[in-house]
């Protein structure tokens, strides 16, 4: 497996983490497979928007060590910054528990 699953609705939001990736090959339709400067493999899945499409992505992610949901959607939600990191209690969408960090 991968050290580290990320996964965005996105394509803008997938590629901003490609971008900070090293070596980056495609490794399927909209995946693709980076390495952090330590040598952490990292797969990213572009997986389109909506809860019905990251639930499926979460249930089908490859084996990894961590997972990371990225993208912008929390830019509606008032009182966030950009560069806030939310770390979720649950893994469900609906429930309005996390932490935000800063």
């Amino acid at each position: 497996g991968d050290d580290v699953v990320v996964l965005a609705a996105l394509a803008w939001e997938a590629r901003a983490v490609l971008d900070a990736l090293q070596g980056v090959e495609p490794v399927g339709e909209r995946s693709w497979r980076g390495y952090l400067g330590d040598g952490g493999a990292v797969r990213v899945g572009q997986i389109g928007v909506g809860q019905d499409r990251a639930a499926r992505a979460a249930a089908e992610a490859v084996p990894a060590r961590l997972y990371v949901s990225c993208g912008c959607a929390g830019g509606l939600v008032p009182g966030l910054r950009a560069g806030d990191i939310i770390i979720g209690e649950v893994p469900y969408p609906d429930l309005p528990t996390g932490t935000v960090v800063r």
